[in-house]
């Protein structure tokens, strides 16, 4: 849990116009409020913390209250805040003074994104911070300078707390910052990468290379809301993803992940999908989300055994490409063949049809010119 006894320094103390500065009550007082009477205090809005409109009051300390430990700013469940702090009037920042503590849950980053109104814990993972701070962990009230050709034109301010780690993905390596506690929460992947005996533990930073933004953006955006993307583009563009989605699950190991991807996957079968013809139908995997999901899964998966199920229960003919059959997964085709034959019901016309089966007389399945049957057999209907 991050504390910040001092967050007043979290706006931070504009000390442009060449103002000289130290930390003594008689000069600090006039330059704390060249700037806090800018801030808008009714409209700090600080998410995750633990007691309601704290940030707001934390950041109204004035400079004699620096050191009171009271009030204090606490996040509610982990280590994650963040606080957004909106001014009056556009300001220029150089530094930024603030006071943590010397507890184990006391923030050593913080990450400041500058002039923005839409930000939340899943946008500041998938944007890079106007910059980075390192902060001690300490009792005293510590001035942090920040680079001042960056904050010429602050009319808000951003404030993430938390330890994050930067992952590397894809080969344009796109940069993502995300809380540590939340990649190790459920990923047994994450887990081990980002223990002290791997590299990627000490650098706090973890590549790869070979999945898809698209994939990582989904998992982040399920780490920090609990809820898949859902894509607007089309019901097989969304079950596209979910299927990359599960695949990804299956590399960093989220069991927890995998299940909720499942969950959205079962769920499309319940819901209505228009059809060209005005009407709605009930969505059922392609040929493309099972060439997907085999592709991406083991043998024995149960995202294969969704998809083998889906086919025994509702499948048509016309799910299967009899014309070009090569483009057909054989491997699923397989597993399809013996979930059919283990589910088998057959139907008493068909019993019916085929009772030369039991009697020894297989007369349909001879070769007969139109019309004839083998001796002995009268029945029309058996040489069709």
């Amino acid at each position: 849990m991050s504390h910040c006894h001092d967050e007043h320094g979290h706006h931070g103390h504009d000390h442009s116009e060449g103002a000289a500065h130290d930390h003594s009550d008689d000069i600090t007082p006039a330059l704390q409020n060249h700037i806090y009477e800018q801030i808008d205090f009714s409209a700090i809005n600080t998410l995750n913390e633990l007691e309601p409109r704290s940030g707001s009051r934390v950041v109204q300390k004035t400079w004699t209250e620096r050191l009171d430990q009271e009030p204090e700013l606490s996040s509610d469940a982990d280590e994650q805040l963040l606080m957004h702090i909106p001014f009056t009037a556009q300001i220029r920042l150089h530094s930024i003074l603030l006071r943590t503590s010397t507890t184990s849950s006391a923030p050593q980053t913080l990450k400041l994104f500058l002039n923005r109104d839409d930000l939340d814990f899943s946008t500041a993972a998938s944007l890079p911070a106007t910059q980075t701070l390192e902060l001690a962990q300490s009792n005293e009230v510590q001035e942090v300078p920040v680079k001042r050709a960056l904050f010429n034109t602050v009319r808000s301010l951003d404030l993430v707390i938390g330890a994050t780690v930067e992952v590397v993905v894809g080969a344009d390596e796109s940069i993502f910052y995300v809380h540590e506690r939340l990649l190790r929460s459920t990923s047994e992947f994450f887990k081990a990468a980002l223990s002290k005996e791997w590299k990627e533990g000490q650098a706090r930073k973890v590549e790869l290379p070979d999945d898809s933004v698209c994939s990582f953006e989904g998992y982040t955006r399920w780490l920090y809301t609990g809820k898949l993307a859902v894509i607007e583009s089309g019901k097989d563009t969304e079950v596209g993803l979910l299927a990359s989605l599960y695949g990804f699950g299956e590399k960093i190991i989220d069991e927890q992940f995998q299940n909720c991807v499942i969950d959205a996957l079962v769920a499309g079968t319940r819901t209505d999908v228009p059809d060209n013809a005005g009407g709605s139908n009930h969505w059922y995997p392609t040929k493309g989300t099972v060439d997907s999901i085999y592709r991406i899964t083991p043998k024995g998966s149960p995202a294969r055994r969704l998809m083998v199920d889906m086919h025994t229960i509702n499948a048509q003919e016309a799910w299967i490409d009899v014309d070009c059959p090569e483009q057909n997964n054989h491997e699923f085709l397989i597993d399809l063949a013996i979930s059919l034959l283990n589910n088998r019901s057959v139907c008493k016309d068909f019993e019916d049809k085929h009772d030369e089966l039991e009697n020894g007389t297989p007369c349909s399945y001879h070769k007969h010119s139109k019309g004839e049957t083998c001796a002995g057999n009268t029945s029309s209907e058996k040489s069709k």
